[in-house]
Parts: structure tokens; sequence; C-alpha cells
């Protein structure tokens, strides 16, 4: 059992808005791109920005956001496009400083869910340099556009921060001692969102559930493999406490509408293995192939924590209204079944 007592740290909180969603966002950067005249916008708009919006959990962010009836106006913007049911994402270099620049000065974004960065410890490690880049400077440049601004900053870290030789969970006051590219670069940009920008830093335990953008990802594979029967191999000695997708973008839209500052972790309640989570979308799925237990050290040469199970109670304490699903057979069955049952099958598990 964890035990947290954090002091609030809510923000001081703007008036509430009423704008609605368009397209105004995307064309004031497409503008600024082109070299057009930049578009004046309503000093009373809220204006979500985030990165990363294709990504897993950043489609899940945009869709919610834009399903909701206080209206706000919502820009993606990402590496790619995609053609999932949350918004257009605007393409835009995130690792060029001037286009960065470009785009917070054309659409002046008064929250900035900053999720893009190199999210694979196995990258980071091969190409340390891009890891700096994306995981530092770039939320640097956001750091000190939201400081100047007064923009609400939200920074996405994880759980492999931590070295992972205590079986105990980890807290937010626990000192991050992971090692690797990966986990530097990640600390270093927690470090520079609590000194300089307005906003939060949340620390995400790994995530399941269905994707808004229909494209293949490492989960739809297994769980091709696991409807028609082949082996799959999973991790039995990695310990995590996995949140839903749809429950960890709630999350982080709920800490921006309060314009929380500070540190979260967001998590779920059961510590489980790769393994026991596979074990449960086999059932799910009805599959009867075999599944493989393999160590931890065969999925990478780049050093993997064993125990990166966090504890989410000053999330819990501080958002009592929050509600995190457990995982469990009953709560995936519907989720899980709906997706072995279309075709192709869709991803279940991200990161």
């Amino acid at each position: 059992m964890c035990h947290c007592h954090p002091p609030s740290e809510r923000l001081t909180s703007t008036t509430a808005h009423q704008p609605t969603y368009s397209r105004e966002g995307a064309e004031r950067v497409m503008d600024a791109a082109d070299g057009g005249v930049m578009k004046q916008y309503a000093s009373d708009y809220e204006r979500w920005l985030v990165t990363g919006a294709c990504g897993q959990l950043g489609a899940h962010i945009t869709s919610q956001l834009l399903q909701r009836s206080d209206h706000r106006e919502v820009l993606g913007v990402g590496r790619r496009r995609c053609a999932g049911s949350h918004g257009d994402v605007s393409l835009v270099d995130l690792s060029d400083k001037s286009k960065v620049a470009q785009l917070l000065e054309s659409y002046r974004p008064t929250h900035i869910v900053h999720l893009a960065g190199v999210s694979s410890p196995t990258i980071a490690e091969q190409n340390p340099q891009l890891a700096f880049r994306l995981n530092v400077s770039l939320t640097a440049q956001l750091a000190r556009f939201s400081r100047e601004t007064s923009a609400w900053l939200m920074f996405s870290s994880s759980d492999f921060v931590f070295r992972g030789d205590q079986a105990s969970l980890r807290t937010e006051e626990d000192i991050p001692d992971g090692i690797g590219s990966y986990a530097r670069t990640k600390v270093a940009g927690e470090r520079v969102v609590r000194k300089v920008a307005n906003g939060a830093v949340l620390r995400l335990s790994l995530m399941y559930g269905l994707p808004k953008c229909p494209r293949e990802t490492t989960f739809t594979h297994l769980l091709a493999q696991l409807a028609a029967d082949l082996p799959v191999r999973a991790c039995f000695d990695e310990y995590r406490t996995p949140v839903h997708l749809s429950d960890a973008a709630a999350v982080c839209i709920a800490v921006g509408q309060a314009r929380y500052g500070g540190m979260l972790h967001i998590a779920g309640r059961t510590l489980l293995t790769p393994l026991e989570m596979v074990t449960t979308y086999r059932d799910v799925v009805k599959g009867a192939g075999p599944i493989v237990p393999i160590p931890r050290a065969s999925l990478s040469s780049v050093p993997r924590p064993r125990h990166s199970g966090l504890c989410a109670a000053r999330l819990h304490s501080e958002f009592p209204d929050i509600h995190l699903r457990d995982f469990t057979y009953t709560s995936l069955k519907d989720e899980v079944g709906a997706a072995h049952a279309s075709d192709p099958p869709r991803a279940i598990v991200g990161r």
C-alpha cells in the first residue's frame, strides 16, 4: 500500500469558456506555415493544443475534447495524418524549433497537452540526440511559452523513470533513478516543466484499450495471433499497473480543466505482468494457442525495470470524482470481444 499526503496544487483557474471546435486553429497554423497573415483569435477562447495527437492517448484525448458539450477549440498536431474520428491532425515537424515557434504564435494555445516525444527506450538508446531533442528541448520550448503566456502545460512522463529494483508502488515523492537515455530524458523533461512552466507532469503507466485510429500497432498483431490460436510470447517478470486509454485521457482533460500544477501518477490499482494481461486477452477472445513466458531481458538489449508499478493515491485525493476501471476479464469482455469480431482485429494494448 502506498501513502501520499500532498498539498493541494491546483492553480488559479480561468473563467469557463464557451467556444466550439472549428478548423480555424488548423487554418491559422497552415497560414503561418505558408507565410500568410495570421488570423485573429478570440481572447476568451479555450484553445487546446495536443502534440502527438495521432498516438493512442492523443487520439483519445482529442476525441473526448471534441465530444464535450462545453465548447472549445482543439488542434492536434503530429508527424503523420490518420484516419481516426478525432478531429483534424496538422502535420508539424516538432523537432524544428522555428516550426514550433510558428505553431505557438499562430494558434496561441491556452492549454497544451504535450504527448509527442520518443516513447521507446530502445529508440532512445539508439538515438539519444533525437530523444533529447523531443523529450527535453521541445518540452523546454513549450515550457517557456507556458511561462510567458500563462498557458497551462501538461508533460507526459512514464513509469520507466524508476530503476525498478523495489517491489513497492512508487509515489510522486520517490526520486527517479531510472537508467538509460529514455529515463534520463523523461526526467529532464519533468524538471524543465516543474521549474519553468505553468502546469503538470503526469507519469503514465502501461495503457490498454481500443485505439481511435484504425492503424496497426504492436497489439494488433498480438490479437491476431491470439485469435488464430498461434503462439504468443509474453513477459513474466515485469510488473506494471495498467490503466485504460480512455480513463487516462479523461484524467488528462480533468487535470487541464483544473489547471492543476504539480506531479501526478496515472495508474490502475492492479499490479500485473504482461503475461497475466495477455492470458486475460486470450480468455476473452477464446483463443487456444500457447502463451510462451519470456524474461524481460529478451525483449530488448536496453535494461527494463522489473517493478514499475505506480501509486495513484494523490490523483484520487486531488480528483475524487475520477474513476479508473479495474483490469478484469469482465471489464474487457465487451471491448476485446468487439475488437476480435472486427476485420482486421484492432489493437487492445498501447505502448
